[in-house]
């Protein structure tokens, strides 16, 4: 919004660094629909951006790449939100089951 609103229009570069982090930052909860719930809101955001940019598209194929880093970051995060909560629940009934047979 504060890029729509600026007069000139800013390049958009140092603005297109928080996407990537807030999709990464929201897998430091160790929650899968967070992570896509971040992924999907950067994606439309970015969308939002691309079409109300005032200054005309020279090479859309940018956009394209840019847009699916952003997918492959958001897969990546959540698989390895997903593997982590995996490993902590088989460790955790693991070490239930070694205190309930020493008991």
């Amino acid at each position: 919004m504060l890029y729509i609103a600026a007069d000139p229009p800013e390049p958009l570069g140092p603005l297109l660094i928080g996407y990537p982090l807030l999709i990464v930052a929201s897998g430091l909860f160790f929650r899968v629909r967070l992570v896509t719930f971040m992924t999907v809101t950067c994606l439309l955001s970015y969308t939002a951006l691309v079409a109300l940019n005032r200054e005309p598209i020279i090479r859309p194929q940018y956009n394209l790449i840019y847009a699916a880093a952003l997918a492959v970051i958001g897969f990546v995060v959540g698989f390895q939100a997903y593997r982590l909560r995996v490993l902590t629940r088989y460790f955790d009934e693991r070490k239930t089951e070694i205190s309930e047979s020493h008991t």
